[in-house]
């Protein structure tokens, strides 16, 4: 079947205005996708948060009590921290202190999606840590 272009034109959608991938959502929004019960996937709004004064606020109770490495390890699989990041933190896997320093001076420069942080403190057992990181979140 053959068309001309009078039938492709007709066809093919133009678009009115031009294609803008950003969302509406303010600044500190990002989608994410939430996988439903028989797989169907839901977009959902998502909080970036800048965790600096929250950090700074209990720096040195994280210090001393947060497991760095599987924290690290979830944070990576969630994509809150790139490769670059997360191979550095294990570079310097001997001196655990100063690795979560680093961990939570990085974390204070970026803005990090709040489900994804409060999944990979959950996944590393890490849990009652969110209030510190997020205060205004039950657990």
């Amino acid at each position: 079947m053959e068309h001309s272009l009078n039938d492709l034109n007709r066809i093919t959608p133009t678009p009115t205005q031009p294609q803008n991938h950003r969302s509406s959502a303010s600044s500190n929004e990002t989608n994410t996708a939430r996988t439903l019960p028989g797989g169907q996937t839901k977009e959902k709004p998502s909080i970036v948060a800048n965790m600096k004064q929250y950090i700074q606020k209990g720096f040195t109770k994280l210090l001393d009590e947060l497991d760095v490495m599987d924290l690290c390890d979830h944070l990576y699989e969630r994509a809150v921290v790139d490769f670059k990041f997360y191979s550095t933190m294990h570079i310097s896997r001997r001196h655990v202190r100063e690795s979560l320093r680093y961990l939570l001076l990085h974390l204070s420069r970026i803005g990090v999606c709040k489900d994804r942080m409060i999944d990979a403190l959950y996944g590393s057992a890490e849990y009652r840590f969110i209030p510190v990181f997020f205060p205004e979140e039950k657990i």
